[in-house]
């Protein structure tokens, strides 16, 4: 037997007042917090305020996924997906979906760079260890990600697809 999941098009947008509630984000200092939350649709801003590391976790729902943006000392956003384990399964399996998505738009349309991405179960996981991790596991991704763009490409027939991975030294002519 064969289950078929169908995965719906992601059609979310930012409304103007949750735009510029976290492109007024961005322009602040450290420690600002952004909860954002997702409400059938749409994403809507629940709190933004300035807030240390350690005070997060009592902002947070105990059975409510959140998404959240942390700007470090160093001025740096942090996207991180919190969902607790008492959240309802369809909760969960939405917010998963969107997770990416919410990332990417509000990198592209607020113009806010993420230095890194976390997933968390408990608020108590959000520490400054698992940011850094979080940043520096971003920055490594990215550096192979250039590197493998700079590579020269081998001598290969790339243009042949039954030929892919055979070198061209390797081939019958």
């Amino acid at each position: 037997m064969v289950a078929i999941f169908h995965c719906p098009i992601v059609t979310i947008d930012l409304s103007p007042t949750t735009l510029a509630a976290i492109r007024q984000h961005a322009a602040h200092a450290a420690h600002n917090t952004l909860i954002v939350q997702l409400v059938g649709e749409d994403l809507s801003v629940t709190e933004s305020t300035q807030c240390e590391l350690d005070a997060l976790p009592s902002r947070l729902p105990t059975n409510e996924p959140r998404y959240i943006v942390y700007t470090l000392p160093s001025k740096q956003h942090v996207f991180i997906y919190y969902c607790p384990d008492t959240c309802a399964v369809d909760r969960k399996m939405k917010s998963a979906m969107y997770k990416g998505f919410t990332a990417r738009l509000i990198e592209n349309r607020c113009d806010m760079h993420l230095a890194g991405r976390l997933e968390v179960e408990s608020a108590d996981e959000i520490t400054l260890e698992k940011l850094q991790h979080a940043i520096d596991s971003d920055a490594a991704h990215q550096a192979n990600i250039q590197a493998y763009r700079d590579a020269e490409v081998p001598n290969w027939q790339l243009a042949n697809p039954t030929a892919r991975l055979i070198p061209q030294s390797t081939q019958q002519e």
